[in-house]
Protein backbone atom coordinates (compact mmCIF):
# COMPACT_ATOMS: atom_id res chain seq x y z
CA UNK A 1 0.00 0.00 0.00
CA UNK A 2 1.19 3.62 -0.65
CA UNK A 3 2.47 6.10 2.00
CA UNK A 4 -0.95 8.48 2.61
CA UNK A 5 -0.52 12.30 1.18
CA UNK A 6 -0.86 15.23 2.97
CA UNK A 7 -3.56 15.66 0.98
CA UNK A 8 -5.60 12.73 1.40
CA UNK A 9 -4.78 12.87 5.13
CA UNK A 10 -6.23 16.74 5.57
CA UNK A 11 -9.35 15.85 3.37
CA UNK A 12 -9.61 12.64 5.88
CA UNK A 13 -9.30 14.86 9.08
CA UNK A 14 -11.77 17.50 7.68
CA UNK A 15 -14.79 15.32 6.00
CA UNK A 16 -14.33 11.54 7.16
CA UNK A 17 -18.04 10.61 8.79
CA UNK A 18 -15.68 8.32 11.65
CA UNK A 19 -14.51 10.65 14.21
CA UNK A 20 -11.76 8.14 15.14
CA UNK A 21 -10.61 8.55 11.10
CA UNK A 22 -10.51 12.20 11.69
CA UNK A 23 -8.44 12.14 14.71
CA UNK A 24 -6.21 9.73 13.58
CA UNK A 25 -5.88 12.11 10.10
CA UNK A 26 -4.86 15.13 11.65
CA UNK A 27 -2.59 13.75 14.31
CA UNK A 28 -0.51 12.58 11.35
CA UNK A 29 -0.87 16.43 9.39
CA UNK A 30 2.24 18.53 9.17
CA UNK A 31 2.07 20.81 6.15
CA UNK A 32 1.21 24.90 7.44
CA UNK A 33 -1.59 24.64 4.49
CA UNK A 34 -3.06 21.85 6.76
CA UNK A 35 -2.27 23.57 10.07
CA UNK A 36 -4.64 26.70 8.50
CA UNK A 37 -7.14 23.92 7.99
CA UNK A 38 -7.23 22.58 11.60
CA UNK A 39 -8.42 25.82 13.08
CA UNK A 40 -11.81 25.89 12.39
CA UNK A 41 -11.32 22.20 14.36
CA UNK A 42 -10.81 24.08 17.73
CA UNK A 43 -14.60 24.65 17.89
CA UNK A 44 -16.18 21.05 17.08
CA UNK A 45 -18.27 19.69 19.03
CA UNK A 46 -16.62 16.91 19.60
CA UNK A 47 -13.86 16.96 22.71
CA UNK A 48 -11.30 14.16 20.91
CA UNK A 49 -10.83 16.24 17.77
CA UNK A 50 -10.60 19.53 19.70
CA UNK A 51 -8.07 18.01 22.27
CA UNK A 52 -5.96 16.48 19.11
CA UNK A 53 -6.31 19.83 17.01
CA UNK A 54 -4.84 21.32 20.13
CA UNK A 55 -1.56 18.87 20.03
CA UNK A 56 -1.01 19.38 17.07
CA UNK A 57 -1.21 23.28 16.15
CA UNK A 58 0.56 23.34 19.65
CA UNK A 59 3.77 21.62 18.28
CA UNK A 60 6.66 24.13 18.82
CA UNK A 61 6.49 26.61 15.31
CA UNK A 62 3.54 27.00 15.60
CA UNK A 63 2.72 30.14 17.22
CA UNK A 64 2.84 32.71 14.16
CA UNK A 65 -0.18 30.75 12.95
CA UNK A 66 -1.95 30.75 16.40
CA UNK A 67 -1.53 34.50 17.37
CA UNK A 68 -3.76 35.15 13.88
CA UNK A 69 -6.84 33.59 15.39
CA UNK A 70 -6.01 34.68 18.90
CA UNK A 71 -8.90 37.66 18.20
CA UNK A 72 -11.27 34.58 16.39
CA UNK A 73 -15.48 34.95 16.37
CA UNK A 74 -15.85 32.10 18.14
CA UNK A 75 -14.45 31.67 21.59
CA UNK A 76 -14.39 28.42 21.47
CA UNK A 77 -11.61 28.52 18.83
CA UNK A 78 -9.99 31.77 21.22
CA UNK A 79 -9.95 28.71 23.84
CA UNK A 80 -8.68 26.35 21.75
CA UNK A 81 -5.68 28.57 19.99
CA UNK A 82 -4.95 29.98 23.95
CA UNK A 83 -4.16 26.34 24.71
CA UNK A 84 -2.17 25.41 21.76
CA UNK A 85 0.08 28.57 22.70
CA UNK A 86 0.66 27.23 25.50
CA UNK A 87 1.80 24.27 24.67
CA UNK A 88 4.17 25.95 22.28
CA UNK A 89 6.04 27.54 25.23
CA UNK A 90 6.95 30.33 23.02
CA UNK A 91 7.27 33.67 24.12
CA UNK A 92 5.08 35.53 21.05
CA UNK A 93 1.90 33.54 22.91
CA UNK A 94 2.76 34.14 26.26
CA UNK A 95 2.84 37.75 25.20
CA UNK A 96 -1.20 37.39 24.57
CA UNK A 97 -1.97 36.48 28.07
CA UNK A 98 -3.24 39.89 28.78
CA UNK A 99 -5.44 40.23 25.77
CA UNK A 100 -6.75 36.21 26.87
CA UNK A 101 -7.20 37.47 30.77
CA UNK A 102 -9.42 40.34 29.58
CA UNK A 103 -11.54 38.52 27.09
CA UNK A 104 -15.18 38.67 27.00
CA UNK A 105 -15.96 34.85 27.50
CA UNK A 106 -15.85 33.28 30.64
CA UNK A 107 -14.05 30.05 29.73
CA UNK A 108 -11.12 32.39 27.57
CA UNK A 109 -10.51 34.11 31.11
CA UNK A 110 -10.56 31.01 32.50
CA UNK A 111 -7.71 28.84 30.50
CA UNK A 112 -5.83 32.47 31.19
CA UNK A 113 -6.26 32.16 34.53
CA UNK A 114 -5.28 28.61 34.83
CA UNK A 115 -2.11 29.78 32.87
CA UNK A 116 -0.82 32.13 34.71
CA UNK A 117 -1.23 29.39 38.12
CA UNK A 118 0.07 26.70 36.96
CA UNK A 119 3.26 28.28 35.36
CA UNK A 120 3.70 30.55 38.01
CA UNK A 121 3.69 33.61 35.96
CA UNK A 122 3.99 36.33 38.75
CA UNK A 123 4.04 39.36 35.76
CA UNK A 124 0.76 38.41 35.03
CA UNK A 125 -0.64 38.39 38.74
CA UNK A 126 -1.92 41.78 39.07
CA UNK A 127 -4.34 40.88 35.84
CA UNK A 128 -6.40 38.05 37.77
CA UNK A 129 -8.34 40.26 39.70
CA UNK A 130 -9.93 41.72 37.05
CA UNK A 131 -9.74 38.75 34.58
CA UNK A 132 -11.74 37.00 37.41
CA UNK A 133 -14.28 39.57 38.26
CA UNK A 134 -15.30 40.73 34.86
CA UNK A 135 -18.60 40.02 33.96
CA UNK A 136 -19.67 37.76 33.55
CA UNK A 137 -18.28 35.39 36.56
CA UNK A 138 -18.58 31.70 36.30
CA UNK A 139 -18.07 29.32 39.20
CA UNK A 140 -15.39 27.77 36.69
CA UNK A 141 -13.43 31.15 36.39
CA UNK A 142 -13.72 32.05 40.10
CA UNK A 143 -12.72 28.38 41.00
CA UNK A 144 -9.92 28.63 38.50
CA UNK A 145 -8.93 32.31 40.22
CA UNK A 146 -8.42 30.75 43.57
CA UNK A 147 -6.55 27.77 42.27
CA UNK A 148 -4.15 30.39 40.86
CA UNK A 149 -3.63 32.18 44.03
CA UNK A 150 -2.50 29.56 45.79
CA UNK A 151 -0.45 28.60 43.12
CA UNK A 152 1.32 31.70 43.04
CA UNK A 153 1.03 31.77 46.66
CA UNK A 154 3.56 28.56 46.54
CA UNK A 155 0.76 26.22 48.79
CA UNK A 156 1.57 22.85 47.85
CA UNK A 157 -1.00 20.40 48.37
CA UNK A 158 -0.64 16.67 48.30
CA UNK A 159 -3.12 14.73 45.56
CA UNK A 160 -5.26 13.79 48.21
CA UNK A 161 -5.70 16.93 49.87
CA UNK A 162 -9.06 18.61 48.76
CA UNK A 163 -8.64 21.81 47.00
CA UNK A 164 -10.67 24.36 48.97
CA UNK A 165 -9.53 28.22 48.82
CA UNK A 166 -10.89 29.05 52.21
CA UNK A 167 -8.68 31.27 52.68
CA UNK A 168 -8.63 33.44 49.99
CA UNK A 169 -12.34 33.04 49.74
CA UNK A 170 -12.52 34.78 53.47
CA UNK A 171 -9.75 37.45 52.11
CA UNK A 172 -11.75 38.34 49.67
CA UNK A 173 -15.26 39.13 52.05
CA UNK A 174 -13.39 40.90 53.95
CA UNK A 175 -11.48 43.03 51.55
CA UNK A 176 -14.37 45.70 50.49
CA UNK A 177 -11.87 46.96 48.10
CA UNK A 178 -12.61 43.63 45.64
CA UNK A 179 -15.05 43.71 42.33
CA UNK A 180 -18.67 43.29 43.72
CA UNK A 181 -18.78 40.11 41.63
CA UNK A 182 -16.71 37.94 43.44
Amino acid sequence: PQPLTEVMLRVAALKDESPLVRMMALQQLTADESMRSLLPMLGDPDPFIVGSSIDVLGRPGRAKLLLTYAQASDPRIRVGVLLALRRTSDAEGRRLLSQFLDDPEPAVRRAAIQWVGEQRLEEFAPLLTKAASKPPVTRELFEAFLAAQEFLAGVVRKPTDEVGGEEYVAKILADESQPAAL
